[in-house]
């Protein structure tokens, strides 16, 4: 089999770029002056064989280049502006670098266009503190230079490199500032927590205590609450040895247990409960409960957790609209959860009865929601019991059951389960004396207007407590939709107007409508 010496890789660099990258200046010169390689041959982005020669140290290359090509070493970039003098910064390499600057004058304060970095940030990116040491060292390097999201080389040092003597040299030597915040609001105490440099961590407590308690600016958290979101146990457990504020929240009202808990770290929540660390009782500004947050972000293992932590009396508990744990489960159709939940009837003292501010049962919303496996996984829970019957004739505060809801929201599936259980519910009627017919007519599904009609005999002349019926909802409708232009909508109603026409008499609409 023959070698290709023209192949490439996925990023289309060639052997020249490869052979770069490792210094062999003859192999160089045989690939380009034999096999008619391309000496500058770019990748996908615009990385070319000077990179990859600067990047390993291999000044020699960047010489021959120089002399042989005339290649401008000083301005050569890659399609993010990363000059020789990043390539070699990013990699530790000193002489290299000390040549780029010296010999090619290579601009230190070059910005990239990507992350607008310069040498120096790089340099700290690396982790290379002999480079740091060199770079600072220079009067025209911009200690002080931000990238583009205003992160200083402190923030850089703590987010990507691990290095304490880096660190300790940018704060000590160059009184560059501990509590500078980039525009994300993080300071680099909360990027060494959100990464887990506890070497990092304590020395900037140490350096400046008050950075204990110090708020991420964008969303009120501090370096504990960063520690939980990112799950960092060992740092955890050092701030909190350092006495942090173990009540801290966010900006949402959010603390140690709620972060915990919505980012699934199952590790942290049962190190914070065992300890008494955290209030498992705690509210957000949403009023919701570990348990609330465990549902809502579909943390499964989580809400086992909780259950079986003997936290069950929280299950009740109602947020600022009311709702408990089972209500999300059920509209936000969590089958497996609602089942879960349920399941505690029984053993535990959960009410399933239990109505938030609309008056809606947990029935009530997962009917809403129009899925019908979440439906049944509650009412099988009380099959057989008084709440069973309860639920089904429950009404909201417009005096609505959920045979109400499915008609009005169009769920024919969830709306044939319920009458197949309980069939008297087709009779029931809300708080203006509107039926299940004027509600399928609200919720424009025919089938279930034909359904209601057919099979269950209900009466399309039948008037609400207004003399309102089935015909004048559709005519007063089809005009509002008609004005809007939502046609499709008007043929729906459309069909229903005229399925329903031939049983009922005309008559005109009643004045108080």
């Amino acid at each position: 089999m023959k070698c290709d010496v023209n192949a490439k890789d996925t990023r289309d660099q060639t052997c020249v770029t490869f052979t770069c990258f490792s210094g062999n200046l003859d192999l160089v010169q045989l690939l380009i002056q034999q096999y008619k390689l391309e000496p500058l041959a770019t990748d996908k982005y615009g990385v070319t064989a000077l990179h990859g020669a600067a990047q390993n140290g291999h000044t020699h290359i960047l010489k021959w280049y120089s002399q042989e090509y005339s290649v401008d070493i000083t301005n050569h970039t890659n399609n993010n502006k990363y000059t020789l003098a990043h390539a070699a910064a990013y990699k530790g390499r000193l002489h290299c670098l000390q040549e780029l600057i010296n010999k090619y004058q290579c601009d230190v304060n070059a910005t990239t266009t990507d992350t607008g970095s310069t040498v120096l940030l790089v340099a700290c990116k690396g982790g290379h503190v002999p480079v740091v040491l060199y770079l600072t060292s220079l009067p025209q390097c911009n200690v002080a230079a931000k990238t583009s999201n205003g992160s200083t080389v402190l923030h850089i040092t703590c987010q990507y490199s691990d290095s304490l003597p880096i660190l300790k040299h940018l704060v000590e030597n160059h009184q560059l500032d501990l509590c500078a915040v980039n525009d994300e609001g993080m300071a680099p105490i909360h990027l060494a927590c959100k990464k887990g440099r506890l070497n990092l961590i304590q020395y900037i407590i140490e350096h400046i205590p008050s950075s204990l308690e110090l708020p991420q600016s964008k969303h009120g958290r501090t370096p504990f609450l960063i520690a939980v979101y990112f799950n960092q146990l060992e740092v955890i457990k050092y701030l909190i040895s350092k006495k942090c504020n173990l009540s801290a929240t966010d900006d949402k009202g959010s603390g140690a247990v709620h972060t915990s808990v919505a980012r699934g770290h199952l590790n942290v929540l049962k190190y914070l409960i065992d300890n008494n660390y955290c209030n498992p009782n705690a509210t957000n500004h949403q009023d919701h409960v570990p348990i609330h947050i465990a549902v809502a972000a579909e943390q499964f293992e989580i809400l086992e957790f909780l259950l079986r932590t003997r936290l069950s009396i929280l299950i009740n508990v109602q947020d600022e609209d009311g709702n408990t744990p089972l209500h999300l489960a059920c509209m936000w159709r969590q089958t497996k959860t609602v089942s879960r939940l349920s399941s505690a009837y029984l053993s535990t003292n959960i009410n399933i009865l239990i109505t938030n501010k609309k008056g809606q049962t947990p029935l009530h919303l997962a009917v809403a929601s129009g899925h019908k496996d979440t439906t049944e996984a509650l009412l099988s829970s009380v099959t057989g019991s008084s709440t069973h019957h309860d639920l089904l004739t429950a009404t909201d505060n417009e005096g609505s059951t959920v045979f109400h809801t499915a008609c009005s929201n169009g769920h024919i599936d969830v709306f044939r389960y319920l009458s197949s259980i309980y069939p008297q519910g087709v009779n029931a009627l809300d708080n203006r004396g509107r039926g299940l017919l004027h509600a399928a007519c609200e919720g424009g599904d025919i089938e279930i207007v034909k359904e209601l009609v057919e099979k269950y005999k209900l009466n399309p002349k039948s008037q609400d407590k207004k003399g309102i019926t089935c015909l004048h909802l559709l005519a007063k409708r089809k005009r509002a939709k008609k004005s809007s232009l939502i046609f499709g909508d008007v043929a729906v109603r459309r069909n229903i107007y005229q399925y329903l026409k031939h049983n009922i008499d005309t008559n005109e609409l009643p004045i108080n409508n």
